[in-house]
């Protein structure tokens, strides 16, 4: 039974998503201690496993994991159900930090960027500037971050996977049919390291959170990108035979712009397409794969903050 006396309270409640993302918004509840757990209105939205905060009147914060959540019935036998239950557990400290603030944490999007031109004969840095000033420019930019590795060596890819743990893995350089060319370390001009896709595929892949996105800006990259989905890549992004060096760039800075004001893989594949295409280019190139099950359309790679309450 819920003591009619006592009035509910403005508290908050972190709920984490499958994917990570976290979303922290404003609920009214009633603490009535461990025995009896916590109490919300019927329509309450919560799940076991939320954590909710109280700021207690000596200022400090207790956390509750939420457990058993349940409906609870007006007392005196009525049918009406006005009360949401559930137990808790007292949970330490380090994660209240996330509740010091009034903006939901999510995850930033983290791009590796691989630039491979061995003979010096593409404009990567280059490309690799447009893209980042397009991401500046955006009105997501606080939520991503790269990792640049310029003249990238199989060692560049190998740290970067495991070090930064990339949602996306962006190459800019050579291709082939099924194969990526990659930099040995040499400060001359040299031929480079061609990488197969099963070779590039268990490189991207060995790490317990894959990249969700591969784009290989590089020519005759299509096959690669639809063998990479075959073996672990949710999406992919090739080109379909040889690509002009502006019209990579182009689609580049048009599709990360695009990822950064927060639209779909498909807005942004469709948005780099249409550069390409406006400035008299090859549009029908970039080529985007997926794995059965994934829709493009309703994928976003920047969590954009949910700021209910």
């Amino acid at each position: 039974m819920v003591p009619r006396n006592k009035q509910g309270k403005k508290m908050k409640l972190r709920r984490v998503a499958d994917d990570g993302t976290a979303t922290v918004f404003e609920i009214e509840a009633m603490d009535l201690g461990p025995q009896h757990g916590i109490t919300f209105r019927v329509d309450a939205d919560v799940e076991d496993g939320d954590e909710v905060t109280d700021t207690l009147p000596n200022g400090k914060l207790k956390t509750m994991r939420l457990r058993e959540v349940h409906v609870l019935q007006s007392p005196f036998g009525s049918s009406t159900l006005d009360h949401t239950g559930a137990k808790y557990d007292v949970i330490s400290g380090k994660t209240t930090p996330a509740f010091r603030s009034s903006e939901p944490q999510v995850e930033k999007l983290r791009i590796l960027m691989l630039g491979a031109s061995p003979e010096g004969d593409l404009r990567i840095t280059r490309e690799h500037t447009r893209i980042r000033k397009a991401v500046e420019t955006a009105l997501h930019r606080d939520l991503i971050e790269f990792d640049v590795r310029l003249s990238a060596t199989a060692s560049d890819l190998q740290e970067g996977i495991a070090k930064f743990r990339p949602h996306v893995v962006h190459f800019a350089g050579h291709g082939g049919e099924k194969l990526v060319a990659l930099e040995r370390d040499l400060d001359e001009q040299h031929e480079g390291v061609a990488v197969t896709e099963s070779a590039f595929a268990a490189a991207c892949a060995a790490t317990d959170e894959p990249p969700k996105l591969i784009v290989l800006n590089a020519c005759d990259s299509d096959a690669t990108a639809a063998a990479l989905v075959e073996h672990f890549a949710p999406m992919a992004i090739g080109m379909q035979g040889s690509v002009d060096d502006v019209d990579a760039m182009i689609f580049a800075t048009s599709f990360y712009s695009s990822v950064a004001n927060g639209h779909s893989v498909w807005a942004a594949f469709s948005a780099g397409r249409a550069g390409v295409e406006m400035q008299g280019g090859d549009h029908e190139a970039p080529c985007l794969a997926a794995a059965v099950g994934i829709e493009p359309r309703s994928m976003k790679l920047v969590a954009v903050p949910d700021k209910r309450g």
